[in-house]
Parts: C-alpha cells; sequence; structure tokens
C-alpha cells in the first residue's frame, strides 16, 4: 500500500517496516490506556506523519562504530554487589533465558545466591522486583544515550548519535535489552509504562538540539520512536544483536527528514 503512493514507488522494504511498526506502536499505546475512541481521530495525523516521509535519495547506511563490548555476569563484579543489585541481576538473566512467567523466586534466589527471606527483605515480590529491573535498565539506557546527544552540536548528528549509542548499549547488554524490548510486552501493559516512563527525557534532549523551525510535531516523535522500538523488538526477539545497527540510519531518517522538509 506504501508502494502504491505517488512518489513512493521503490520504497525500501525496511523503511516501510519501521513507519508501519511506528504506527503499530501508537495504536499499541492507545488501546492499552483504554483510548478505544481516540484512535479513530489519530488516522488524519498518523497519514500524514507517513505521507511527509519521503523516498531516501539514496542507500540508509550504517556507518562504522566500535561496539561496546558486551557484558557478561561475572562472579568477580557480582562479588561486591549488594544482596538487591545481585537480585536484580539474577532477574534479567533468567527472564532473557526462560521468559518472566517462566522465572521463579526460588531460581532468582539461586542465580543471586542469597536465601528468599533475604529475597523478600529488598522486595515484595516478583513484580516489585520486576519493576525495579525495569526502572534499573530504563536508567542505564539514558545515561548512554543522552549524553551522545547533548556532545553533538548539529540536531541531525545529534539524533543519529543518541540512536546509535541506544543501539550500542541494547547489543553490549543483551539481557537488559530483551527485558526492555521484549518481555515488557509479554508482561503486560503496566510493564510497558513504567519503562517509556522516562522517555520524556529523551525526547526533551532531541528538542534541545533541533533548530527552532524544526516541525517537531508530538505525535511524529512518538511514531519515530514507535518505530525505534519496533524494530529493536524483531532484531531483540530474533537474538540478531548485530542487526540493531540497522536502526539508527532509518530512524534518523524517519526523524529528520519530515521535520526539515
Amino acid at each position: 500500500a506504501l508502494e502504491e503512493l505517488p512518489g513512493r514507488e521503490g520504497l525500501p522494504a525496511e523503511l516501510s517496516e519501521a513507519i508501519l511498526g511506528g504506527i503499530a506502536i501508537v495504536l499499541y499505546r492507545r488501546l492499552a490506556g483504554g483510548d478505544h475512541e481516540g484512535i479513530v481521530g489519530l488516522a488524519p495525523e498518523l497519514d500524514a506523519w507517513t505521507l511527509a516521509v519521503p523516498n531516501p535519495p539514496g542507500p540508509l547506511r550504517t556507518r562504522a562504530r566500535r561496539s561496546l563490548p558486551r557484558r557478561g555476569a561475572r562472579a568477580d563484579e557480582e562479588a561486591g554487589l549488594l544482596p538487591a543489585e545481585r537480585v536484580l541481576r539474577a532477574l534479567v538473566a533468567l527472564v532473557a533465558e526462560r521468559g518472566y512467567a517462566a522465572t521463579t523466586i526460588a531460581a532468582i534466589s539461586t542465580r543471586a545466591r542469597i536465601s528468599q527471606n533475604t529475597f523478600y527483605k529488598h522486595f515484595r515480590d516478583k513484580g516489585a522486583a520486576l519493576e525495579a529491573a525495569i526502572e534499573a535498565g530504563a536508567a542505564q539506557f539514558l545515561a548512554a544515550t543522552i549524553p551522545a546527544i547533548r556532545r553533538h552540536g548539529s540536531w541531525p548528528g545529534a539524533a543519529r548519535s543518541g540512536l546509535e549509542a541506544a543501539c550500542a548499549w541494547l547489543a553490549a547488554e543483551p539481557d537488559w535489552a530483551h527485558l526492555l524490548c521484549v518481555e515488557t510486552y509479554a508482561v503486560g501493559p503496566h510493564a510497558v509504562r513504567r519503562r517509556d516512563r522516562e522517555r520524556g527525557r529523551l525526547l526533551a534532549a532531541l528538542a534541545e538540539t533541533a533548530p527552532p523551525d524544526a516541525m517537531l510535531e508530538p505525535l511524529a516523535m512518538e511514531a519515530t520512536f514507535g518505530a525505534v522500538q519496533a524494530l529493536a523488538y524483531r532484531r531483540v526477539r530474533a537474538r540478531d544483536l548485530a542487526a540493531l545497527a540497522e536502526i539508527p540510519p532509518l530512524a534518523t531518517y524517519l526523524l529528520v527528514a519530515p521535520a526539515a522538509g
């Protein structure tokens, strides 16, 4: 359908995937929040966003970037961690292996090398530990991304650098990536809302670098970041972390091209 639009002949398949993923995430957020009637009113804005993305003048290439080293759960690192931190690391690792539903407090305690009594001293239940893990992962994600945005001079460059830093962090932290990108949807909308609570800080950092005349429509920004989430979901779920490097050029183009005209 996108290719049948005037001027969209030959639209790259990966860009179509990104656009449709962005729309899907926008609809998910409304449905998860119970805003069923408001969805109909989104159609004109989503249509305008789709039409505002022109065909790229050339391939959207991934530039060479030194990846962050992948982190593992090393015993020498964990030895100095507080029990609550060991619980979070154990939870994240087990969720990546077997999913949240199949992860038990007994398994978490064994992996963290603590007693179940110690677990309950720090967390009310498995759900409370999950919320803490999501918040910890989101904080690490922002810490890796926002400085990359702010240290770049131009707005397109800031967007590209921030997206590259985000994807590099996900590739370096596969267990956290699985929790934030995949398992939150399996847990449910409340987990997704918890994950996305800090998203405003990321959007604000990007807006700070944008020129005054940039047309940063709120729904377009939401759809663009929905596209990033959808693209990351498929790659992380398939354990194809190397493919995360394909996201920054696509997402940067989606963000910059419509806003810059």
